[in-house]
């Protein structure tokens, strides 16, 4: 092997290529950069500052101190000198790792970017470390690995590590500054290469044969038609992924090419998928009060005014009609949890009465999570006006009233209708309100789940939430799909996974009606 080189110059000249130690057929097919550079490292004993003075471009030299994320960034490489890296490395780093990007992320439906700011920031794509203890062993990190989708190594199918096992500390998808002791050590001195003697290591190249995922293979082969059918798909960035093993298996049942395809139940019962569909036509349906306002906000009937402004009132009727289906969406699906809590129908009248009175009669915590949960979810003006003959906060305005637990998901999807149409108006507003209303059902129910794990030990310390107290959590992966032609339905499918079981929940007036019989 080599003699490992120290680099003292700062000068950096022809020579220094010569000097250094390295091999080219120590890169394996889907290497990350992060892995590419601690390698690098290790063998030349370098650190951050070198690999910036030796391959990077002539802006980041003439910093100071580099050493912001934006020039540590791994995505886009921005801080370095393309002819540098390949002389250096024998490899193109820059234009492969692009290419490798988008083959595994870059065909995924971006909500946020267009045109050439697509692949600048991608949303599936991990800020901090994911890897494979196994491939790390070796010294090999894939871009793979920071796939949101994958939650296993497609290499060794076992599940990626997001943390130093001895610290829990995380380690940033960035060129590592301080944030490890030394190339491949974290600071609390856990080794994360398998080799005992650390100065001697012949990096041994994983090859693509050893992908083991059948998904991936297929994932990293898709087709044109297969680009266009994910395109249509709604699939929420947000999600917390930790908690949905495998995403990808889920999305790529979604656009898997017709010769792939088994029967539809085989598919569904193998991940517990299940599926609703709206009608084929339903972006052709127009309602009367909306054609009527097709016809009236026009310069016949508003001949003295700017065309502009008869667009903005005809905006907020638009506007105002989709949050009144917002509203009768909550309300129906609070009457189906009441009938749900029949039981507990007293109990709610119980705590309404004790909000009033101001005494210290036991709270039934389904009464309690049910109050909670719709003046969260509905803007009540006070708990005790939620049931009891009382509206919630309607402010008018041009704007969407959206839930606010979850107004994140249905704004984005809002703006991406507002961003494929010319005039949001002219589009169907039963087509725009399936969509969104069945993300608010999805959204909601689980909300209300999440109350009612807190309601008992909040009702029991009479607790009077100010700020909702805790994340929103246990909701089933979702992808919405959207119709593109005019005889296209919208299809919403989720994912259930083995139910976790949840504690017994005990109510206090049925337990004493019970002693009393």
């Amino acid at each position: 092997m080599a003699t490992i080189f120290q680099l003292e110059e700062k000068k950096v000249d022809k020579t220094m290529y010569a000097k250094i130690c390295w091999r080219s057929d120590w890169i394996s097919p889907f290497e990350s950069p992060w892995g590419l550079f601690e390698k690098f490292k290790h063998a030349n004993e370098a650190d951050m500052k070198d690999i910036l003075h030796i391959f990077g471009n002539e802006r980041v030299k003439a910093l100071k101190n580099p050493s912001s994320n934006l020039i540590r960034d791994l995505i886009n490489l921005n801080a370095f000198d393309p002819s540098k890296l390949l002389e250096g490395l024998q490899y193109d780093l820059i234009s492969t790792n692009e290419r490798y990007v988008k083959s595994i992320v870059g065909v995924m439906p971006d909500w946020y970017f267009d045109g050439p700011k697509k692949f600048e920031s991608p949303i599936f794509f991990r800020r901090e470390l994911a890897y494979c203890e196994q491939c790390f062993k070796k010294g090999y990190h894939s871009i793979f690995h920071q796939f949101v989708l994958l939650s296993d190594c497609p290499f060794h199918l076992t599940p990626l590590k997001y943390e130093c096992p001895s610290c829990s500390s995380k380690i940033p998808y960035l060129l590592l500054r301080n944030e490890f002791r030394a190339p491949f050590i974290c600071r609390c001195g856990y080794k994360f290469l398998s080799y005992n003697d650390y100065s001697l290591i012949d990096w041994k190249p994983t090859s693509i044969k050893e992908l083991r995922s059948e998904v991936v293979k297929k994932w990293i082969n898709i087709n044109d038609s297969q680009v266009e059918r994910l395109a249509s798909l709604f699939i929420d960035p947000n999600f917390d992924w930790a908690s949905m093993p495998n995403a990808l298996e889920k999305v790529y049942d979604l656009i898997k090419k017709e010769d792939e395809c088994k029967s539809l139940t085989d598919e569904f019962d193998k991940h517990n998928h299940y599926v609703v569909s709206s009608s084929s036509y339903i972006k052709n349906i127009r309602g009367i009060k909306e054609k009527l306002e097709d016809q009236v906000y026009t310069k016949k009937y508003f001949p003295k005014i700017n065309s502009d402004y008869i667009w903005k009132m005809k905006y907020l009727e638009f506007i105002k009609e989709l949050n009144q289906s917002f509203e009768i969406t909550i309300s129906g699906l609070a009457k189906h949890i009441r009938k749900e809590l029949s039981d507990h129908k007293t109990c709610i009248k119980h705590f309404l009465r004790s909000l009033e009175e101001k005494n210290n009669e036991p709270i039934c915590p389904y009464a309690y999570a049910y109050l909670n949960w719709r003046h969260s979810l509905q803007n009540f003006s006070f708990l005790r006006g939620v049931d009891n003959r009382r509206t919630p906060d309607r402010s008018e305005g041009p704007y969407l009233r959206l839930p606010p637990y979850f107004s994140y998901q249905l704004s984005e999807l809002y703006r991406y209708f507002r961003r494929e149409t010319e005039d949001i108006t002219l589009e169907s507003r039963a087509s725009l309100k399936w969509g969104l209303n069945r993300i608010i059902v999805h959204f909601a129910y689980h909300y209300f789940l999440n109350w009612l794990e807190k309601s008992e030990d909040f009702a029991t310390r009479r607790v009077e939430v100010g700020t909702i107290p805790f994340d929103q959590n246990d909701v089933p992966f979702y992808i919405a799909k959207l119709p593109w032609a005019d005889n296209e339905s919208y299809e919403f499918h989720w994912w259930k996974e083995k139910k976790k079981k949840r504690s017994c929940i005990f109510c206090v007036h049925i337990i004493l009606l019970r002693k009393d019989e």
